[in-house]
């Protein structure tokens, strides 16, 4: 009597081993999984999230980034299967990290400032965040191309007697979501009299 020899496992990877929210996800065989007695193999995919199933059916070799969030760590096996018994797991963990937030749009409240005005940073287009994280902004402010580290970066607009006659004046606003900065928006103006 000839006995059924179990499958081989293929080698199977990943594009990266850490990936953002707003990732695909997909397995990629690099070798196929094989098999003694020549029978043909079917691969199962089972996805685990936090050490529990996934709920995922076993032939989805990938999964959508709206199928993750921050912090999770998944597991994924790929098990080769002889239509008669299964062979070892090739196993694959990964991680799923904080994505940054866009970069909003933003201007001033006011374009041609003189001496006597107050200028305030307007945000257009709030900053999206693929996480849903709480956002805030950070400002930076540069007056004639020299950056003002000793101000507030929660500091959002100018006061009459902040700036003077001929100045050019830019801000850089980033949106933070408690882990991250994400993407630069800047405006500038040049004050009048």
């Amino acid at each position: 009597k000839i006995e059924n020899t179990a499958p081989k496992p293929p080698v199977v990877s990943l594009s990266k081993y850490v990936f953002k929210t707003n990732e695909d996800i997909k397995a990629e065989i690099v070798t196929a999984a094989s098999d003694a007695d020549e029978d043909n193999v079917v691969l199962r995919y089972r996805w685990s999230k936090a050490g529990k199933p996934a709920g995922l059916p076993d032939t989805r070799d990938g999964i959508g980034a709206v199928e993750s969030k921050k912090g999770d760590t998944w597991t994924l096996e790929v098990v080769p299967f002889d239509g008669m018994v299964e062979g070892i797991a090739a196993k694959l963990v990964f991680a799923i990290e904080n994505t940054t937030p866009t970069a909003p749009e933003i201007t001033f409240s006011n374009l041609t400032p003189t001496t006597r005005d107050t200028v305030g940073v307007v945000i257009k287009q709030p900053a999206l965040d693929d996480d849903q994280d709480t956002l805030t902004y950070n400002y930076r402010w540069f007056r004639n191309g020299v950056w003002l580290k000793t101000w507030p970066a929660n500091k959002q607009g100018l006061l009459p007697g902040e700036i003077k006659k001929g100045e050019f004046w830019r801000v850089e606003v980033r949106a933070f979501d408690g882990e991250g900065e994400g993407a630069l928006a800047k405006a500038e103006f040049k004050v009048q009299n």
